[in-house]
């Protein structure tokens, strides 16, 4: 028996680098790198593992292993709070087929590492040993539970995300067909977009876990919303981006 969650969350400022490439049909292509540090991070992590086994054919024994990391963890006597730091580094790339079409690479925390310190954690170890039946038939059990809390030191990368999109433009129209892979998914995702003047208006649907999204953007300036369920009032996940870009 094995099951794992983890959770990570945290603040970042990104700052970028984009280089013109050679022109392609009369248009520039570009490459992009961007480096991020993060802060104010916050981590869950936790697992089991167990077996059961039966030593004789009326006995058995189930033995399991649970780990729980969590930076908002206190316990007596804990020593120094918990700290953590980040940073990644992401490349981009955008490259002109036609005049029409436009090919689009990204490869977001393309190299990573986080790292936390003092991080509190607690392992318990269950063992439920049943030796014996008694004459009414239920089990005697010579149960055991042990455990330790501690801080540790730990590092890990940043699941990499990665995505190939296709872009579209005709007048005032744009569509999109873009496919991305993050954690181990591969993730379809079919857009489309209308200028109205200084005004873009933007809709999105991602067919691998059923969201779709609808935003704006104004110059420099992109509001976002994503939810697994065109029905607000029966989503279960929700999603409210605003982006600004600033070159300078």
């Amino acid at each position: 028996m094995q099951a794992r969650y983890f959770a990570w969350q945290a603040q970042g400022l990104r700052i970028g680098y984009s280089i013109d490439g050679p022109r392609i049909g009369g248009r520039a292509s570009s490459i992009a790198l961007s480096g991020a540090v993060y802060g104010k991070q916050r981590l869950r992590e936790r697992s089991v593992a167990g077996t059961l086994g039966y030593p004789r054919t009326d006995v058995y024994e189930a033995v399991a292993t649970h780990v729980d990391a969590d930076n908002r963890m206190t316990y007596p006597f804990m020593g120094e709070a918990p700290s953590a730091s980040g940073a990644g580094l992401s490349l981009a790339a955008t490259l002109p087929l036609l005049d029409a079409w436009t090919l689009r690479l990204q490869a977001e925390d393309l190299a990573s590492r986080l790292r936390w310190n003092n991080l509190p954690v607690n392992t318990e170890s269950p063992n439920s040993n049943a030796t014996s039946y008694d004459e009414n038939g239920y089990i005697n059990y010579q149960p055991l539970l042990s455990g330790r809390k501690q801080q540790v030191e730990r590092s890990f990368r940043i699941p990499r995300y990665t995505a190939a999109a296709l872009d579209y433009r005709y007048q005032d129209w744009g569509a999109s067909v873009q496919v991305a892979r993050y954690a181990g998914e591969t993730v379809p995702t079919f857009s489309v977009s209308r200028r109205f003047g200084w005004l873009t208006v933007r809709a999105n649907v991602e067919t691998r876990f059923d969201s779709a999204g609808i935003g704006l953007e104004v110059g420099n300036l992109r509001l976002m919303l994503q939810s697994d369920k065109l029905d607000l009032d029966r989503a279960r996940a929700r999603s409210l981006q605003l982006h600004y870009h600033l070159s300078f």
